[in-house]
């Protein structure tokens, strides 16, 4: 967990807030209507190729994305989480 939190972190870009939702479940919220939601998920997988090196371990990573934008799907943060 601690190495996908700096792997989020560590994408450093302005309009990206990211979130530990609980477990090893992470939200990351674009605040700009600019960033393109398709080119950001791809961006998002490729900080996950890379496998995770722990002493004499090697672990591939996987993610799963789903969007939901605020306003046009929903106003409810719990709802847009729910449908992400």
């Amino acid at each position: 967990l601690c190495e996908i939190a700096k792997r989020l972190k560590d994408m450093n870009i302005d309009s990206f807030s990211t979130y530990r939702m609980g477990g090893d479940e992470f939200a990351v919220v674009i605040e700009s209507s600019d960033v393109d939601a398709e080119e950001a998920k791809k961006h998002i997988h490729s900080v996950f190729d890379t496998p995770v090196l722990n002493a004499n371990n090697v672990s591939s990573l996987s993610t799963s994305i789903g969007v939901a934008h605020y306003p046009s799907d929903s106003d409810n943060v719990d709802f847009l989480i729910s449908i992400a």
